[in-house]
Parts: structure tokens; C-alpha cells; sequence
């Protein structure tokens, strides 16, 4: 249900495009372990830690698993609001999301 609701909102935020090589998600998107060095990538990967610390200090902690998902979707529209940034929100999506993809994918 809550879920649900997030997940809609969260992929309509997905139709925006993202970095200079204009991914597109979708929950679709196969995963994959590249084992690629990631030294090499654009400053826009080097955003990542900071935009996700800047999603928990708008939640009131330093990382974002001082919080949960739960408190995340409620304050969502709030954080959409205060922070203008939805590639942040993706980030911080993906980052609640990532163990449960990982134990599906098992």
C-alpha cells in the first residue's frame, strides 16, 4: 500500500532523465554486477554520498540508515519541496529498496 503509492511516485519521477548519458530507469532494469572500476566516472557519480547525506540531514540524521524507508515515504512530498532535487530522492529510494532487489534476485 504505502509502498505502492511510493513506488508510483518514485517512477514518475523516473521519466526525467538522468546524467549526461540520459538513463532511463524502469522497474524493468535488469541488475548486474559490471565489477567495473568506478574511478573513472563522471563527477555526477562522485555526487552520489553527498546527495544522499543531504536526504538524511532533511530527515534529522547523517546517513540515511539512521532512518527508514517508512519515514522516508511520508516526508516525501515534503522532501521533494525542501530539497529540489530528484535525483536525490531516487538515490535514497534505491538505497531502502537495494536488499530487498537483492534477496529477489537470489
Amino acid at each position: 500500500p504505502m509502498r505502492a503509492s511510493l513506488i508510483m511516485y518514485l517512477v514518475s519521477l523516473t521519466q526525467l532523465r538522468l546524467s549526461k548519458s540520459k538513463i532511463q530507469l524502469s522497474r524493468k532494469t535488469p541488475m548486474t554486477d559490471s565489477k567495473a572500476d568506478h574511478s573513472q566516472l563522471s563527477d555526477e557519480y562522485g555526487k552520489m554520498p553527498y546527495e544522499m547525506k543531504m536526504v538524511a540531514r532533511a530527515l534529522g540524521c547523517e546517513v540515511l540508515s539512521r532512518t527508514s524507508e517508512k519515514e522516508f515515504a511520508e516526508k516525501l512530498p515534503e522532501l521533494k519541496k525542501q530539497l529540489n532535487n530528484d535525483r536525490a530522492l531516487l538515490r535514497a529510494y534505491h538505497f531502502f529498496t537495494e536488499n530487498d532487489r537483492v534477496s529477489r534476485a537470489r
